[in-house]
């Protein structure tokens, strides 16, 4: 939040304090200063002048002959309004304008002695087309050479506070003005209450739905004598410097009373509501759309809350009004809407059409109920103060208040708050004058126990430890002395898989690809664009019940919608080729059931290792890894042409990641309905005695839907099964008489896995000095048949086989795969 220095200097005086003392006060309470902006004063040699003159010079320039009190000067001014008898700002030679000195220049043959200002160079506004004219906003026009420093007030220091979403309470002036009193031991100066002006009859009544989420509703009317004005310097100066653009003078005030109390205020124009009414209610039942002040049309859902006229929507409660009633030139009667909206409320419809506003940001993180009365009187006043001679104004706020505030109620033990911040000194003394300076009031006390009233904009205090740790902020966080907490502690059992985890993060980051981290959530339309329905076990089971935003609402089965777009994000940095991979957990619902066509990911109804066994209703989690590689893998160069990511790639960079991790699993065909972004004719999965997982290059219909071209590999495994098919490992050395090798290529059924086969190794009864069985070429015969051709290699320990020895058990194996595979040995 920005603020003025100057403006805060209205309520707590700060003439002591130089801005960095300030600045360390204030973050010493927790308002942590991240800038401060220091705006100089009006350069003295910047005067008020009459412009005598005004000729033509050339096609876009004007030749003026300028009096600034003391003598002619001719200057050479390119705005368009710049005509005789003006009385204009004049920056004379040598005066600095917005970091740049002024000197005489000749312009067309024609020494220009100085610059005609405009509000936009001075700072003071934010025309830059034309020059200033003095008549239009000064109301006693000063003599010729006035410093123009005296007329306009710039010199100010603005802080860029960062507000915690808690302290909503600070988000205004009187706010931060309170928490400085407190620090201080400085008295508030409130604002001005008090109107004199004519009264105008309420002809708009107020009604609230008791289900619409609106705990007061405040009203003031007015009648405005003549078009609606421009607002005094003053005012736009601080809107400005607060980051407000000011637009005129009612809206400006509504502004300017929202910086000032923290609460957001919208003014309607009287004649565009229909029937005299504003009521506030829920949008259920009402029109589905609402064009607001932006232009934009809002869709609206059965939980916003809305104020309506007789006949339709005017605004959206607490974010913003509806361009069906906002204040125009033309504007004669007016009503100021004050009221208390539900914070969550206002916080869910907001977020979920993407609007923050000024007003929904105070609204969402809470606004003090019970200031609302002396808010509108200070309403009153200004536009009593600002609003053209002869127009008229409500006596007092209308006031709609069902519900009164009831305030909280906490007891702060003193051996705790001694306990909790290592303070031993603290009294009951130093506690109540600590907490009544926070405008808390103390209704009963012992001597070792206060009984506080908690004031009604202090949102975030409702426990003990609240108000312990409000006294160790006032007290100073520099106060409590730094000592190391005395505890006994004990060594956690470190999780069994994460060695496992580690291992396969260094195999994987040993084989080129990079490791990512992401959120667990991920938006439902990205699993739509993966072709991924409802149905499917990969569709998203878990629900957040309250999303951050629309792009984090369900919990991931799957990493690949983070996955890609990471790609993209690399991509959109004309980065190819990337390969990059990620550890973590997919959610599945605890009663999420899986059909029989959908067999390899039965995995989803397993109970999750994390979830203990008293809370089986929670989600199942279970450890993921996955990658995926961008194309190409290898780029175009001196040894060799470019290479696109396939899924044979994909293949044999899995089977080098599990021979690392001692894992032998076998590969076969991808059922195509089970993984419906891959492609079906491109895609393999992993398995020993259980589903491992799968590699496969992307759909080109799903990379369509995501806007990226070219192949794309992606893989995925369940590390907890891969832990489970580890294989025990042994260290041999190496055989010290040499193998003998005998090719052996059989005959068998087309259809016949290649797992198949080397479980029929695996299983052969009669092994005795077969060490390797090798696979090294794939024959297909007519019909059915396909040919297997492997290296047999035999070796013994302690001697030199013979050939006979090996002639024998190579007939039992080949005797041994007629009987398990009805294979033959190929002549």
């Amino acid at each position: 939040m920005l603020i003025s220095r100057e403006w805060l200097q209205d309520y707590i005086d700060l003439t002591e304090l130089t801005n960095q003392q300030l600045a360390d006060t204030l973050t010493s309470l927790g308002l942590e200063v991240e800038s401060i902006d220091e705006i100089p004063a009006i350069d003295e040699l910047i005067i008020v002048a009459l412009v005598e003159e005004a000729q033509q010079h050339g096609k876009r320039l004007r030749r003026c002959l300028v009096n600034d009190g003391q003598g002619q000067h001719e200057v050479i001014c390119g705005a368009s309004n710049v005509e005789s008898g003006m009385h204009v700002v004049l920056a004379k030679v040598g005066a600095t304008v917005q970091g740049r000195k002024i000197t005489a220049t000749p312009i067309r043959g024609v020494v220009s002695h100085g610059m005609i200002c405009s509000e936009q160079e001075l700072n003071i506004g934010d025309d830059g087309d034309g020059i200033i004219d003095l008549k239009s906003i000064v109301v006693d026009l000063p003599p010729l050479g006035t410093k123009v420093n005296s007329l306009f007030k710039t010199e100010d220091s603005v802080f860029d506070i960062a507000i915690t979403p808690n302290r909503g309470d600070c988000l205004s002036y009187l706010g931060i003005a309170r928490e400085l009193s407190a620090k201080l031991g400085k008295p508030i100066t409130y604002p001005n209450k008090e109107a004199d002006l004519a009264e105008t009859a309420d002809t708009v009544d107020i009604v609230v739905d008791e289900l619409s989420g609106c705990r007061r509703f405040c009203s003031l009317q007015a009648q405005i004598n003549g078009a609606i004005p421009s607002s005094p310097f003053w005012l736009k100066r601080r809107l400005r410097v607060s980051g407000i653009r000011p637009i005129n003078v009612v809206v400006d005030i509504t502004n300017y009373v929202m910086l000032e109390y923290g609460q957001p205020l919208h003014a309607y124009d009287a004649t565009d509501i229909s029937g005299a009414l504003l009521k506030v209610e829920r949008a259920n039942g009402r029109q589905q759309t609402f064009i607001s002040l932006d232009g934009q049309e809002r869709q609206l859902q059965q939980d916003d809350i809305l104020i309506c006229d007789k006949e339709r929507v005017i605004g959206l409660a607490g974010i913003i009004g509806g361009a069906n009633s906002e204040i125009k030139t033309t504007t004669r009667q007016l009503v100021i809407e004050l009221a208390n909206f539900d914070a969550l409320a206002i916080n869910k419809t907001a977020r979920r059409l993407g609007l923050q506003t000024e007003s929904s940001y105070r609204f969402a993180r809470g606004v003090d109920v019970e200031h609302l009365f002396d808010v509108g009187q200070r309403t009153r006043a200004l536009l009593a103060e600002l609003l053209p001679t002869g127009s008229t104004i409500s006596r007092q706020p209308r006031d709609v208040y069902p519900l009164h505030h009831s305030p909280t109620k906490i007891a702060v033990r003193l051996a705790r708050a001694r306990k909790i911040l290592g303070l031993p000194s603290l009294t009951q003394g130093i506690c109540q004058q600590i907490l009544e300076s926070l405008a808390c009031r103390v209704v009963d006390q012992t001597s070792e126990r206060l009984l506080v009233e908690v004031p009604s904009y202090r949102y975030d205090v409702s426990r003990e430890i609240d108000l312990i740790e409000e006294i160790g902020r006032l007290r100073g966080l520099d106060a409590i002395t730094s000592e190391l907490p005395f505890s006994q502690m004990s060594a956690g059992l470190e999780r069994r898989d994460r060695g496992f985890s580690e291992r396969l993060a260094s195999s994987l980051a040993s084989h080129g690809l990079q490791e990512t981290c992401s959120f667990a959530m991920v938006a439902r339309d990205d699993y739509q664009r993966l072709a991924i329905t409802s149905g499917h076990p990969l569709y998203p089971s878990v629900e957040l019940r309250n999303p951050i935003n629309t792009q984090l609402q369900v919990m991931q089965t799957t990493l690949l919608p983070n996955l890609l777009q990471a790609l993209i994000t690399n991509r959109n940095h004309r980065r190819s080729g990337v390969r990059l991979f990620e550890i973590a957990r997919g959610y599945f619902a605890h009663d999420l059931q899986v059909a029989d066509n959908f067999a390899p990911f039965s995995y989803v109804q397993e109970q999750g290792r994390h979830v203990p066994d008293d809370q089986l209703s929670r989600p199942h989690e279970h450890n993921i890894v996955a990658g995926i590689i961008d194309s190409p893998v290898r780029f175009k160069g001196w040894q060799g042409g470019e290479q696109l990511a396939d899924v044979y790639w994909g293949k044999r960079l899995l089977l080098k990641i599990c021979a690392d991790l001692a894992v032998s699993p076998t590969i076969e065909v991808v059922a195509g309905d089970c993984h419906p972004f891959l492609n079906p004719y491109a895609s393999l999965c992993l398995v020993t005695d259980k589903y491992l997982g799968y590699v496969g290059e992307l759909h080109p219909r799903v990379l369509g839907n995501f806007k990226v071209d070219g192949k794309v590999l992606f893989f995925e495994l369940l590390v907890d099964r891969l832990a489970e098919a580890r294989q025990q490992t042994k260290v041999v050395s190496l055989a010290k008489y040499p193998p003998i090798c005998r090719d052996l290529a059989f005959v068998m059924n087309k259809e016949l896995p290649y797992r198949r086969v080397l479980e029929t190794v695996a299983s052969f009864p009669q092994r005795q000095y077969l060490n390797e069985f090798r696979l090294f070429d794939i024959f297909e015969l007519a019909g059915d048949k396909k040919s297997l051709a492997f290296h047999a290699y035999f070796v013994a320990a302690d001697r030199t086989l013979t050939d006979k020895e090996v002639e024998e058990e190579i007939t039992a194996l080949i005797g041994w795969f007629a009987q398990c595979l009805q294979a033959e040995l190929r002549s």
